[in-house]
């Protein structure tokens, strides 16, 4: 039995040793593993920064946008007749749903005022002309 057990116990502490030897050398990795690592590292990072560039750009157009849709929302309801400083606030606080609001609410008619600016100027009235000196005359008495 003695020999059993030291056999037994040969090939445990072998094992042992097997398994503490082969560890290291597992989680080493090859120059192509490191490679493929390196190239999805490049990978990602190259989608990570042309999602932030596009991001980026979509930001930037829908704030142009958003201070067109106000300044237009503005000189309409101006030239509509309606309070401009409040329309303006709601289509900035509110974005795109202030504008459809406005739209649905503003005055249908632009207001007689604004029509009468954009009309052109009646022509100067003309004043009446004085009688000619050598024309009939009353006769004197």
């Amino acid at each position: 039995m003695k020999g059993v057990k030291r056999i037994s116990l040969a090939a445990l502490l072998g094992s042992i040793m097997f398994i503490l030897n082969a560890v290291p050398l597992l989680a080493q990795t090859t120059a192509e593993e490191e490679a493929a690592a390196r190239a999805a590292t490049g990978a990602a990072t190259g989608a990570i920064l042309i999602t932030t560039i596009c991001s980026i750009i979509a930001a930037v157009v829908g704030l142009v946008v958003w201070i067109v849709i106000a300044v237009w929302v503005y000189r309409d309801a101006k030239r509509r007749g309606a309070p401009e400083a409040l329309w303006l606030i709601i289509v900035l606080l509110t974005g795109l749903i202030g504008l459809i609001i406005y739209l649905v609410v503003r005055p249908k008619e632009v207001v007689a005022a604004a029509k009468k600016e954009q009309a052109p100027p009646p022509p100067p009235p003309t004043e009446p002309t004085p009688p000619t000196a050598g024309g009939p005359t009353e006769p004197s008495a």
